[in-house]
């Protein structure tokens, strides 16, 4: 027999916990793939949040765990998409205002 994967889920309340805490690093990170420039704040705090909640529930059952990853994923995807946003800008600037 294999020792379980995973540890008791724990009480109700950390359990809601750990669900809130992915959901929203879920939405934090769509915000930050899909909004320009503001989206940035979004995604950081998407990857932030997705690290968080993953080493305090580390082991832990966590039935959205899925949204949590997605979220990291995306929060990751945002801060790309809106550094190249932001990189494109500042150099379509300076190059007008070299021309």
């Amino acid at each position: 027999m294999d020792a379980p994967k995973f540890l008791p889920a724990g009480p109700p309340t950390e359990r809601a916990d750990a669900i809130r805490a992915s959901m929203s690093c879920f939405i934090r990170g769509v915000l930050g793939l899909v909004i320009p420039l503001l989206g940035l704040v979004a995604a950081v705090s998407a990857l932030v949040s997705c690290v968080t909640v993953s080493r305090r529930y580390r082991g832990q059952w966590n039935p959205a765990a899925s949204y949590l990853k997605a979220g990291g994923i995306f929060g990751i995807l945002g801060i790309l998409s809106n550094t190249i946003l932001i990189t494109s800008i500042a150099l379509s600037i300076t190059d007008g205002l070299l021309n």
